[in-house]
């Protein structure tokens, strides 16, 4: 092809991609501008090499996998683009094509390679193969990796499922970004570290449009007015239009009453109102503060002073259930709140949610992306609640990596139980459906189990976000046909036994994916997800025994916990991540902020190992090992020997540590009746392939009625030691135990 012919085709491709897309390439001038080059890119859709080809100054030569593209309309246009369809399942197809590329790369032409080998079916990052070094080494070129952060659409027209769409506007942004060059000698698991390090630059680059919490269920609420929103099982239900009337009325009411209040306290559990006031706050301008009613009054008050709160809001049916409790500040009940709405205040509010312009209505230009959306409290679990700060680009991010990795859809059924001061119900149960439109009944207690399964059985629930401790309740109220509609059950919190998974999918057909976070990302880290089958393949989504892949957007590092070195694949060692959703930090607590944080990249505090598929396994808390004889003993892995050979599904054994004056730190053994007899597990730990060091004394087993466990259902470790210490009679809470934070 000529010169002229090959500049006319580069330029119809540039204004294809503007027309298509609101597109924008950056760090482009990491390639270079004469000589060959291996340029290393993800795959995530038909349009990968137009978007790559508008981002360059040169042509490119561009290998892919032929299977894939027979499913594209844009198959007859590969010759055009200078695409190369390769059947990679065939030696000599592939020998032939890498010759091909091996006589650009001898002329000084660039070649593109996509290493995943195929389009990416999931939204996950796949593993890399190692072509690109094949022919880096021979020509002697550098290798440089891009990421296309592609906003997700097309799978869900591919499906024939009302699409949720997360962003504004009809075209969909794609955005390019360019890495430093590498020499051919880099391996195929750094190289897929490096692009998932662009992906982190992709999401950030994200803030130059990113709009607010408030403008963006704004959005949703209006193009699905009359769709069925928010229900509860106290009977109340609200459209996606009487949710935004609603919600502006408590906008309008709040700003009014409480205009020199910055932030406000909810108290009151997962229901229709909890949801409907956080989104009045929100759209008030003030940040939403839910507060964890199951915590103790002094965490309480602890947390409203903390955040200068002068207003808690909860419900006088609430409150009388909660005798217990004893708040400073100014209570104000919900119930006198709507006493005081007019009339006129509705149809002030009607007006506006029907004509006033979202950015207006919600202030948008006052909000920045990295403004606090809310404020976290962590549940104490293994030392003090911190108030996580949550901006308004970390909750959306997530959202976007999660339904970039799910299929929602505006016809799904969302049950949700779990509170609002919890970030998996604040992020997954309030504000999702908030800003994607799906149905979502709500329930104020994860613990009635036979509500529960009634609410996903009357309400054909398709989505259960829960945890492992909550969904053994369900199971043992449920019948197999109850779970008959539910397509997605996300599990968090808690490690997800394999026992109880598999009880589980031989009842209801339907496998609980485990997933990983934190408080601090906002919180979904990791996701198993159901396998996915598109364009004539199949992609594994789950891993037992695994909390999943990275989400999109996320990088991990693997480190020596004492040393900090980098890990292999398959090493364990301390888990770091980086990535959009990761914490503004903790409030008032800059110090702290500063041991979690470093270089942007947040120390979980787990031990782990990343696979070289991605599939990332935790080994234990690095706050749950004991150091004795100079030797880290897990406690999770204790637990876990205990369980497996109990053929236990429920947590009736956890390991936990006491101070001691010769060892430095003893192990202990709590267990319920339900686990035998201090004989009983003394005979396993005998018997098992496990260090010395490993095994509790005969004397470290204490009986008791129950495994602590928090509102949240996650084991309570703060209580298991104390109890353990009040057994043992030490007096201390104190720990030799290694502490990240």
């Amino acid at each position: 092809m000529t010169l002229l012919g090959r500049q006319t085709i580069n330029f119809m491709i540039r204004t294809a991609v503007k027309v298509l897309f609101r597109f924008s390439a950056h760090g482009m001038a990491n390639v270079p501008k004469k000589g060959p080059a291996v340029l290393v890119v993800n795959s995530l859709s038909f349009f990968d090499p137009m978007l790559i080809s508008a981002s360059l100054s040169r042509p490119a030569l561009f290998l892919v996998n032929k299977s894939d593209f027979m499913h594209s309309r844009l198959m007859p246009l590969l010759p055009l683009c200078s695409v190369l369809a390769v059947d990679f399942g065939n030696p000599g197809d592939e020998e032939a094509a890498l010759l091909t590329a091996g006589q650009v790369l001898s002329r000084g032409g660039l070649v593109a390679l996509f290493p995943e080998k195929s389009m990416s079916r999931s939204g996950f990052l796949n593993p890399f193969d190692n072509r690109y070094a094949l022919l880096a080494r021979k020509h002697g070129c550098p290798v440089v990796p891009l990421y296309i952060d592609l906003m997700r659409g097309s799978r869900n027209r591919v499906f024939g499922r009302a699409s949720v769409r997360l962003e504004p506007g009809i075209r969909r942004r794609a955005t390019v970004v360019c890495g430093a060059p590498f020499g051919p000698q880099v391996s195929s698991f750094e190289l897929k570290q490096v692009v998932e390090e662009l992906s982190v630059q992709a999401y950030e680059l994200r803030k130059t449009h990113r709009r607010s919490l408030g403008y963006l269920m704004v959005r949703c609420a209006r193009r699905r007015w009359f769709r069925l929103s928010l229900l509860d099982t106290t009977g109340k239900s609200f459209t996606s239009g009487t949710r935004l009337v609603s919600s502006i009325v408590l906008a309008d009411l709040l700003r009014k009453r409480f205009s020199t209040d910055a932030s406000i306290g909810i108290l009151l559990p997962a229901s229709a109102g909890a949801a409907l006031l956080n989104a009045g706050v929100t759209l008030a301008g003030k940040v939403p503060i839910n507060l964890n009613f199951t915590t103790s009054p002094e965490n309480i008050a602890f947390a409203i002073t903390s955040c200068a709160i002068t207003t808690v809001i909860t419900s006088k049916v609430f409150l009388k259930k909660m005798p217990h409790l004893s708040l400073p500040g100014n209570l104000i009940f919900l119930e006198d709140i709507l006493a005081g709405i007019t009339s006129t205040g509705k149809l002030l509010a009607l007006v506006k949610a029907l004509l006033v312009p979202a950015a207006i209505l919600v202030n948008e230009r006052a909000i920045l992306p990295d403004d606090c959306a809310t404020i976290v409290f962590s549940s104490g679990s293994s030392s003090n609640p911190k108030g996580v700060m949550l901006s308004h680009h970390n909750i959306i991010s997530n959202i976007e990596q999660m339904h970039t990795v799910f299929d929602f859809t505006c016809l799904d059924c969302m049950a949700a139980a779990l509170p609002f001061f919890h970030s998996f119900g604040l992020t997954v149960t309030l504000w999702f459906p908030l800003v994607a439109g799906f149905r979502v009944v709500y329930h104020p207690s994860p613990l009635d189990g036979s509500v529960m399964v009634n609410i996903i059985k009357d309400q054909k629930a398709t989505i259960l976000p829960t945890t492992p401790t909550f969904l053994q309740t369900y199971m043992r109220k449920a019948q197999p046909q109850d779970f008959s509609t539910l397509r997605l059950i996300i599990s968090g919190a808690e490690k997800l036994k394999p026992k109880f998974a598999s009880e589980f999918i031989d009842k209801f057909h339907v496998s609980p994916l485990e997933g990983y976070g934190a408080t601090e990302l906002s919180p979904v880290a990791a996701l198993n997800v159901p396998d996915t089958t598109l364009w004539g393949a199949t992609e594994r989504g789950t891993k037992p025994g695994t909390i999943g892949r990275l989400v999109p957007g996320m990088s991990a590092r693997i480190v020596d916990p004492e040393s900090g070195a980098p890990s292999g694949p398959g090493k364990a060692g301390l888990l770091l991540v980086k990535g959009p959703n990761v914490m503004k930090g903790y409030l008032g607590q800059p110090e702290k902020t500063a041991e979690v944080i470093i270089h942007g990249w947040y120390s979980t505090g787990d031990i782990a190992m990343i696979a070289e598929d991605g599939f990332v396994t935790l080994t234990d808390r690095l706050t749950r090992f004991s150091k004795i004889g100079g030797e880290m003993v897990p406690h999770g892995a204790l637990e876990d020997l205990f369980l497996t050979a109990l053929g236990a599904a429920e947590q009736i054994v956890a390991v936990t540590a006491v101070p001691d004056e010769r060892r430095g730190e003893k192990l202990v053994v709590l267990f319920t009746e339900q686990a035998g007899t201090a004989k009983d597990l003394a005979a396993i730990i005998k018997d098992a392939a496990v260090p010395n060091l490993w095994k509790p004394a005969s004397d470290a087993y204490v009986k008791v009625d129950a495994i602590p466990v928090l509102g949240t259902g996650k084991t309570d470790l703060k209580s298991v030691r104390s109890l353990a210490c009040k057994a043992f009679s030490t007096g201390s809470t104190s720990s030799g135990i290694i502490l990240v934070q």
